[in-house]
């Protein structure tokens, strides 16, 4: 009843939208005419530009999505508002459709399917209706008649998304990925809790920053990796490895799922995850020597035009030059172009290569935030055309906006390449008799999801997950020339999991993992994550084994971010069984996050590490022991002192006389025994080079010694954004109004997650 009074009074103020006048300080200023900025694009010899569409036909997009009929949906945001406002709830989002009827490359016809949102960030067609990200919520509006009207107000699939304590950097971006899920985004200044509708707090899942999906029919929600900054684009390449571009920190992951990516500032969401990987180019393009925000204003188009990234595209279409598919394309906001990157594999992942920028857009008001391949191979970019950074800071141009595509010669329609089999063609052109995929068998639609250029697969891709999803029983009687790939066939519905293709099925696991290369056993790692698996251990100790991988960039990393949840187990024989694998394997960084790890347990569950220890005595290994030095070393950074395993003595003994330990040996002996000073652990809270969690052990080491210069030191760490939290909570404990006031002008700073700490503290 909520949602329909909601959708019932939307409506009402449908007509009160857009503001009829630009608002704010920005009011005199004007857009550069459309015509004009289309004159000041430079594209490559023999590329053209066109202006799909512009004011007013088009306002504000902010995101798009194509049909089946090959017709652009388009998010339009209105409620987006200078500071401090935010958002004004005055208005309304709305969701048009823009459809070009003569194929003269420009829309001619628009549809209104929505005007009652607020909040929308990013929209996805399918199943009957569309999918809509409007914080604090997942939405899917129906039409199931497909006649461009909601079949009724919108069903809220999930919520938790933060929409209260930021202005942007929040939910967005969906996308189908090539498993049948939807994906999205969510930058790191929200912090969401997400789950459906009524889930408890408990059951909920936290997102801070990184990329999630939602499974269309069992309503699964899942964070698939964490980190960067920003995330303003995804796309996957042709062997279906996904890829998002981000702001400040990098312009360009591989989405791994189970991975942790770099972050901009804070702490992963898992504080046993003690190496963040880096992201997946090879350059930037900014002077990182300088300050991210040097490189606005032209400063930075040397490098490639500066550090915020959005959108992204890999070019799969049939109208650009073969020199360009399979490149990965951005947009860079400040540089005013589309940043061009050749993906090449390196060991089980990819590094990106800066290749030459050869597109620009000349208008100062341009402000791309995404761009897409149409259905003819041409380009499609969404200029949100204001003149601000983050859109804009001071003022809103609530009636202006653009979409520039982008064509190689002439264009062409449904084409299909000279080299295509016959049975593409002959799909192909039954498709362009009937006009609608629907209406396709099940052999026509698996053909063009095998063969056809990258758009027409996507959406045939779909369809067959729809089906799936309407009749689990559906087996396709596939044409016999079709039967001998029917393991493709069942991997590209949304009802098969990619899992049951991936994992080693029979006894000899190491055997089948020797077999594959780093690729297969970073995948089978990232599924290991995910779910449960009865031969989980047996994998873990396969994978751990092959030494080849210690030097791989993603692997160590990735395998510990599993791992990890097997050596912390409250389970006593779960860890002891994953701290053996650890010291049998073959990975340094393992044996060492492993030490780390269990010494972090030290003072409530003492067994772990002495266990570990008196196994390294036993098989004692001159690099393995250094291995369990580091990471004892590190797991005690922020401590005065602690009580020593009874393995300590004699491991130690041993260590000792190898002469590149022997200094950490004597450190860790002086721990050990009448502990060090608070000098030291000062030290290392102010070091803004160590890592966040030995510097927030040593904040919370001082808060409970109390120094006499605590207040001084905390004083010093209030404006660092990792320990904002820790920090304040520390200066609660002082009874004195004058750091009341102090952690009352800092709050607003810190992230949502860690704000009921910061009260509770105050309250104390």
């Amino acid at each position: 009843m909520r949602h329909l009074l909601l959708f019932l009074a939307a409506t009402a103020f449908a007509a009160d939208f857009p503001a009829p006048l630009n608002t704010g300080n920005d009011k005199d200023r004007t857009p550069t005419p459309a015509a004009e900025a289309l004159a000041m694009i430079k594209v490559p010899p023999g590329f053209r530009a066109q202006c799909f569409a512009s004011e007013p036909m088009v306002q504000n997009p902010i995101a798009s999505a194509w049909d089946a009929r090959g017709r652009l949906w388009v998010a339009e945001n209105y409620t987006y508002a200078e500071q401090p406002t935010n958002f004004d709830k005055n208005f309304r989002d709305r969701i048009i459709i823009l459809e070009d009827t003569d194929g003269d490359g420009v829309a001619d016809k628009r549809t209104v399917f929505a005007d009652d949102l607020q909040n929308l960030t990013s929209i996805e067609l399918g199943y009957g209706g569309v999918f809509v990200t409007a914080a604090p919520n997942l939405l899917f509006i129906p039409d199931r008649d497909s006649d461009d009207k909601p079949d009724g107000p919108a069903e809220v699939l999930l919520d938790g998304f933060d929409a209260w304590s930021v202005r942007h950097n929040f939910v967005n971006g969906l996308k189908w990925g090539p498993d049948g899920w939807l994906y999205g985004r969510h930058g790191i200044q929200a912090t969401s809790r997400v789950g459906a509708p009524g889930t408890p707090d408990a059951e909920r899942v936290p997102l801070n920053c990184g990329i999630w999906r939602f499974h269309p029919v069992r309503h699964t929600f899942e964070v698939v990796c964490w980190g960067g900054t920003n995330p303003w684009g995804l796309d996957w390449n042709a062997e279906g490895e996904g890829f998002f571009t981000n702001t400040v920190t990098g312009h360009l992951y591989h989405v791994i799922p189970g991975a942790h990516y770099e972050r901009m500032y804070g702490e992963d969401p898992n504080p046993h995850i003690y190496q963040l990987l880096p992201q997946t180019a090879d350059h930037y393009h900014y002077d990182r020597t300088k300050s991210w925000t040097d490189s606005r204003d032209g400063k930075a188009n040397d490098l490639g035009g500066g550090h915020a990234h959005t959108g992204c595209m890999i070019y799969q279409g049939d109208n650009w030059p073969a020199e360009y598919r399979g490149k990965l394309f951005t947009i860079n906001l400040h540089g005013h172009r589309l940043n061009c990157e050749r993906l090449e594999r390196n060991g089980s992942g990819y590094t990106a290569k800066h290749e030459a920028d050869v597109m620009f857009f000349g208008d100062p008001w341009f402000r791309g935030v995404d761009l897409t391949t149409g259905p003819d191979g041409s380009v499609f970019v969404l200029d949100w055309c204001d003149d601000g950074e983050c859109h804009e800071n001071d003022g809103v141009h609530r009636t202006s906006g653009r979409i520039w595509k982008i064509t190689y010669g002439e264009g062409k329609k449904n084409a299909v390449a000279e080299k295509a089999s016959d049975e593409l063609k002959s799909a192909m052109s039954i498709l362009g008799l009937k006009g609608d995929f629907a209406e396709l068998t099940d052999g026509q639609l698996f053909i063009i999801a095998l063969e056809a250029q990258e758009w027409h697969a996507r959406i045939a891709r779909r369809i067959m997950a729809e089906r799936k999803a309407a009749n689990p029983d559906h087996d396709p009687d596939l044409p016999l020339s079709l039967q001998q790939d029917k393991f493709r066939w069942k991997a590209a519905q949304v009802g098969f999991e990619p899992s049951q293709f991936i994992m080693p099925v029979g006894p000899d696991v190491a055997f089948q993992l020797s077999n594959m290369e780093g690729a297969g056993r970073r995948k089978i790692a990232s599924e290991l994550q995910r779910r449960l698996d009865p031969r989980a251990k047996e994998i873990w100790r396969s994978l751990l084994s092959f030494g080849e991988d210690a030097g791989d960039p993603i692997l160590p990393l990735l395998y510990w971010s599993g791992f990890e949840r097997t050596v912390g187990s409250e389970d006593k024989t779960v860890s002891s069984e994953a701290c053996s694998a650890a010291y049998s394997g073959k990975i340094p960084l393992i044996v060492e996050f492993t030490a780390r790890r269990v010494t972090e347990d030290l003072a409530k569950l003492p067994a772990r590490l002495d266990g570990l220890l008196a196994l390294a005595t036993t098989a004692f290994d001159e690099a393995k022991a250094a291995s369990i030095t580091r990471g004892i070393s590190a797991g005690l950074r922020g401590v005065t002192k602690a009580k020593a395993p009874a393995s300590w003595a004699a491991f130690s003994a041993k260590a000792a006389a190898i002469p590149a330990l022997a200094d950490k040996i004597r450190t860790l002996n002086v721990i050990f025994g009448d502990g060090r000073a608070l000098d030291e652990i000062r030290a290392v809270a102010l070091d803004k080079g160590a890592d966040i969690a030995s510097r927030r052990q040593a904040v919370q080491t001082l808060v409970q010694s109390k120094p006499a210069d605590l207040r001084a030191t905390l004083e010093k760490l209030v404006g660092d954004n990792d320990l904002l939290a820790v920090t304040l909570q520390g200066l609660a404990s002082f009874d004195d109004p004058a750091a009341g006031a102090l952690i009352v002008s800092h709050f607003k700073r810190v992230r949502a997650d860690a704000r009921p700490g910061v009260i509770a503290a105050l309250c104390s």
